[in-house]
């Protein structure tokens, strides 16, 4: 079987360098951005995910209601990856004098059929990424929906302030143009949750031992994992934002690559992991969240994994939370410790915790 042989050779030759080519990309920052400009363009070429959009009630009214109060006529707009162009036909009905939608993959077609059948005049559309637009004017009202499940995971932050330092007014505005990201910790429902390999005990099988095994011969187990906001039964502690973003003043590589935070427990239960989502605000009166506790939306939640843990009610935890890699949420990594119990006495030292594998 000597064919065999160096089939077997060969493919694993492949293997081994396709993954050391991996490894360099991921290093670099402008693969990365060529690489995601990529995903992200075939990705929303997909029929089925702005119908996903469009399905979501909570969504398309609230930026319904921001561009009718914000838009007014005579003003000019852009439309920042507008899919089928539902937020720049909003715009259009406002009577601005000229909105751009713009959008990199094939789905702005399908934008301009039906602008041309819902007679709007006042909207051009332009297939192109955001860096490459050059209006003859400044512009009025730049609206957006680059929000990933993670908020920053669509390279929102970069896109939207370089596209605002080339295009916006002094006096214009970004809708939406401010973010809260909350990472809370968080019960699971209990058939919903998924242990680590090693913390499972089935009919007697216990897994421990396999917790060595996996920290020599696995390179990274995955410490997130997206969610359902369904999923989640209860946080463990008063929601309180860790990030504050204004698109109207933030530098496009103004998000941080790691965010310390402390966490205090309002009340007593075991957590399995901390959960982020985040609100999108309009203005004072206008905004949607994505909380596991607020109307349900097409965004989905993150779990942050850890191993599960009886938290009592006043019980403190110092958090860090590393942020690599904003396209990739597969690279981000919870690790926290607890600083304090209730019933701790003075000075007594702290308890580490594993909060993740790397």
């Amino acid at each position: 079987m000597p064919m065999e042989r160096i089939a077997v050779a060969t493919l694993g030759f492949v293997h081994r360098f396709l993954r050391r080519i991996w490894h360099f990309a991921k290093k670099d920052e402008r693969l990365q951005s060529i690489a995601y400009r990529i995903r992200n363009s075939r990705a929303f070429s997909d029929i089925s995910q702005h119908e996903r959009m469009l399905a979501d009630h909570v969504r398309v009214e609230t930026y319904h209601k921001a561009i009718c109060r914000h838009v007014h006529e005579g003003d000019t707009v852009v439309d920042l990856g507008t899919g089928t162009g539902i937020l720049a036909f909003f715009a259009g009905q406002q009577k601005a004098k000229q909105v751009y939608a713009i959008d990199h993959s094939s789905i702005i077609e399908l934008a301009k059929t039906l602008g041309a059948a819902n007679r709007l005049g006042n909207v051009s559309f332009l297939r192109m990424h955001s860096s490459q637009f050059a209006p003859p004017e400044k512009v009025n009202v730049i609206i957006h929906e680059q929000i990933g499940d993670a908020l920053l995971n669509e390279d929102m932050v970069r896109n939207i302030c370089e596209l605002r330092d080339k295009v916006l007014a002094p006096d214009g505005i970004i809708l939406p143009g401010r973010f809260e990201l909350f990472v809370e910790p968080a019960r699971l429902k209990e058939t919903l949750r998924v242990p680590y390999l090693w913390e499972n005990d089935i009919h007697g099988i216990r897994y421990e031992a396999a917790e060595d095994w996996v920290r020599a011969n696995v390179e990274s187990v995955p410490q997130s994992r997206r969610i359902t906001p369904e999923d989640v039964a209860e946080f463990l502690c008063e929601p309180e934002s860790v990030l504050s973003l204004d698109l109207l003043t933030a530098k496009p590589d103004g998000v941080p690559r790691q965010l310390t935070f402390r966490k205090v427990a309002t009340k007593s239960g075991f957590m399995d992991g901390y959960c982020l989502y985040f609100d999108a605000l309009f203005d004072s009166e206008v905004s949607l969240s994505t909380s596991p506790f607020a109307e349900r939306t097409h965004w989905n939640c993150q779990i942050f994994r850890t191993e599960r843990l009886f938290v009592r009610e006043g019980d403190t935890f110092d958090v860090v939370f590393d942020i690599p890699n904003v396209r990739d949420v597969t690279t981000w990594r919870i690790n926290h410790k607890l600083a304090a119990r209730q019933d701790d006495s003075a000075g007594q030292a702290p308890v580490p915790l594993l909060a993740g594998v790397r």
